[in-house]
Order: C-alpha cells, then structure tokens, then sequence
C-alpha cells in the first residue's frame, strides 16, 4: 500500500503543477457488489446494494482532454444469497482515475481507467437464523484478506452547473487479489453523482 500510495502521491503533484485547475468532488453513490468464487458451489451468490461514497481530487478542469482524479471513498462490497443470508465488508478505498474527455464546454462525456487499493477496516456475516457475526480477518481458513487491490472502468458525464460541474458515473470495479482461502474475487457495478467544486485555477 505505501509504494502505491507514494506513487500516486508523486504523479498527483506533477500533475497539479501543470494543469490549470484543482476541484474538489464530493460523491456519493450505490455498489452492486458479489464475489465471484472458482467453486462450483458457490455460484448461487447474486449482487447486493450496498453503500459507496468520499471525496475525490480532480486535477485538471472537468472539461480538459486529459484530466486525474485520486479519490479516498468509503466502499461497502460482498453479496448475498438469501434476504437473510449476507455478507458484508467495508473498505476505504483508493482508486487512481485518469480520464479521457470530449465534448462541449458546457457537457462533456469520459472515459475512465485506473488502480484501485482497498483496506478491509470492518465487517459482517449474516446466516440464515439471522444473526450477524463479525468478519475476521486474516490469511487462515475462514477468514478475510484485508487488501484488495483492482482495477476500476469508468463512463461518466460533466455538466457545467454553478460554479463547478455535476459529475454522474458508472464504473465496474474488478477486484484482482484473492480476499479469502477460497479462490474468490470482488466484483462491484458503481453508480455515483458529485460535484466538482473548484479550489484553483489558473
């Protein structure tokens, strides 16, 4: 996590130093999360709503060609089986988006692709009687990985709105690392809206 924090970090100032705008994005929005198992027997696991939301830095106006936005998010992922048999994880997230815009001045479609981390901080399992038990964590038999690192797609709108631009998108997150003893994989559908308000321009 340190490496990639680091990275990041340092691309974020190089960036900054060279496009003409900063914005802060407050953004809130649903994940339909699963997990996808290699085991036959757990192909009965179907998407659940869960929670996704934080704020990002878009460096670079909503309307350059080529603009980043690093975000912290709070992102609720798992799945669920039947109404009372779900399991739950919550992370706080650090993807790294870099966008690709066209369009008008006034609205601007994009394209988006980039890293993502996520720190497992919490959770819940709850069986079929009803009862919720806490996810442990850890690499043993039963347990949860705390790290899950991926990678997350990106297609949104930006539409000038005030003094900054509202900011509607959809994105597929696809988690790579193994989260349990199990060979099994995040995969989470997003839908969010923010607003990009602008801290510095040039």
């Amino acid at each position: 996590m340190n490496k990639f924090v680091c990275t990041a970090l340092v691309l974020i100032g190089m960036l900054s130093t060279t496009l003409a705008q900063v914005a802060l994005v407050p953004k809130a929005g649903l994940n339909l999360a699963r997990i996808a198992f290699d085991q036959a027997n757990n192909n009965d696991t179907r998407t659940r709503g869960v929670f996704v939301g934080g704020i990002g830095v878009l460096i670079g106006s909503p309307f350059n060609v080529f603009s980043l936005q690093p975000e912290v998010l709070f992102s609720q992922k798992g799945y669920q089986r039947a109404k009372n048999d779900r399991f739950t994880v919550n992370y706080i997230e650090i993807p790294v988006m870099g966008r690709l815009s066209l369009g008008s001045k006034q609205t601007r479609g994009y394209l988006g692709i980039g890293p993502s981390y996520g720190f497992a901080i919490g959770g819940k399992n709850r069986g079929t009687d009803g009862k919720d038990v806490k996810v442990e964590f850890g690499d043993g038999p039963g347990e949860t990985n705390r790290s899950d690192w991926g990678l997350q797609f990106g297609l949104g709108l930006s539409q000038q709105l005030g003094i900054g631009a509202l900011q509607i998108e959809g994105r597929y997150g696809l988690g790579l690392s193994n989260i349990s003893s199990a060979e099994s994989h995040n995969r989470v559908i997003s839908f969010t809206a923010g607003y990009a308000i602008p801290i510095r321009s040039r």
